[in-house]
């Protein structure tokens, strides 16, 4: 078989072939040197397809032909700063033992020592932090953020005794990292950075902890700031409730938490109670110092409606206000229960002196 003959002007393809693949695979040397000769830059790579079906050589001598792998043809100037920033923080954290080998070409390169996405992924490597800080590198707030979200209280305190203290007297800065750490119940690293003078919301704190439902954080936060400071309001319990914890909001009301459940004070809630005929909460509405509302105005509805004999009892054993009996007799309310059969029962009602007169009903202890 004779070699292969200069392919026709216009019969190469202009896009994306398989051929080269199908000769490596077959193992047919001299027509992927033929087809390489073309000078087709759009070949499928067919080192794959020769080592798949075991020609070694032929896989080897394929690859020595690719051409440059893409990163090595990239260089840092064609970069963005933030993009720089990106993978000299994925050298930083790289898991390999020549991470500092990596971060040194990259500054070769152009990468600038100042970015501190550097230090944020060191943060995970604390031994690595001051390697990068002897080298220039910020240790700043990110950095902190990092060291709390990889929950390493050992990189925070380093961070933040290398941070500088601003000339002007003032506390640090510590972006999100307080929050972060509220948010996930880190204690000891929100600790960490009050002692080191971080700057830190106190409100924005608590309701943070409330809707993680950390009560320990909460707890702390009382403590060592104060009720105005934290801020005991409805937003805070608001966010307890979203936690789900039941224990947060009874800690919560125990240190007079303001919420905004409304309280009925008209006796609305035992009117329907009583006309569905539930006794269970109408004796819960009592134990929880519910409001009668105006004297008589419940007991005054149950006869208006001819309760059933069980109900009518239980809201007097319930204590509720009777009211005027003479003004509930002038209203005619006996003849309604007179047309029912009930007559005898609604005199026996309203003329036992079994409650005090006018005036607003409350229940004991509300």
């Amino acid at each position: 078989m004779g070699e292969p003959e200069a392919a026709p002007k216009g019969s190469v393809p202009e896009g994306p072939s398989g051929l080269l693949g199908a000769a490596a695979g077959a193992g047919h040397w001299h027509v992927c040197e033929w087809l390489l000769s073309l000078g087709i830059k759009v070949w499928a790579n067919g080192a794959d397809e020769a080592g798949r079906s075991g020609h070694v050589d032929l896989m080897d001598w394929l690859l020595e032909r690719q051409p440059p792998r893409l990163w090595q043809r990239v260089r840092a100037p064609e970069l963005t700063p933030g993009k720089q920033g990106e993978v000299l923080a994925a050298a930083a954290s790289s898991p390999t033992a020549d991470w500092a080998a990596k971060v040194e070409w990259l500054e070769e390169q152009g990468c600038p020592r100042d970015s501190p996405a550097a230090a944020e992924a060191a943060a995970y490597a604390p031994a690595r932090l001051t390697w990068f800080r002897d080298r220039g590198y910020p240790l700043g707030p990110e950095a902190a953020q990092a060291a709390v979200r990889a929950c390493n209280l050992g990189a925070l305190q380093y961070i933040l005794a290398a941070m500088p203290v601003p000339s002007t007297g003032q506390r640090h800065h510590s972006s999100d990292a307080a929050p972060l750490a509220a948010a996930r119940g880190d204690l000891a690293a929100l600790q960490a950075l009050h002692a080191a003078g971080c700057t830190m919301s106190i409100a924005a704190l608590a309701r943070v902890s409330a809707l993680g439902g950390r009560l320990h954080v909460l707890a702390w936060l009382l403590e060592t700031f104060g009720r105005t400071a934290v801020g005991l309001d409805v937003a805070l319990f608001r966010g307890a409730a979203e936690s789900g914890s039941v224990e947060l909001l009874a800690w919560l009301r125990e240190r007079g938490c303001d919420w905004d459940v409304e309280v009925h004070d008209d006796g609305g809630p035992y009117i329907a109670a009583s006309r569905n005929d539930d006794a269970r909460t109408v004796a819960c509405l009592r134990r929880l110092g519910c409001p009668w509302g105006d004297a008589g105005q419940v007991f005054r509805d149950a006869l208006l409606r001819v309760a059933p004999a069980p109900m009518m009892d239980c809201l007097l054993a319930a204590g509720c206000p009777i009211g005027d009996r003479a003004a509930m007799r002038a209203e005619g309310l006996i003849w309604r229960w007179a047309c029912q059969g009930r007559a005898a029962e609604a005199m026996r009602l309203l003329a036992e002196p079994r409650q005090h007169g006018g005036g607003r009903g409350v229940a004991p202890g509300s």
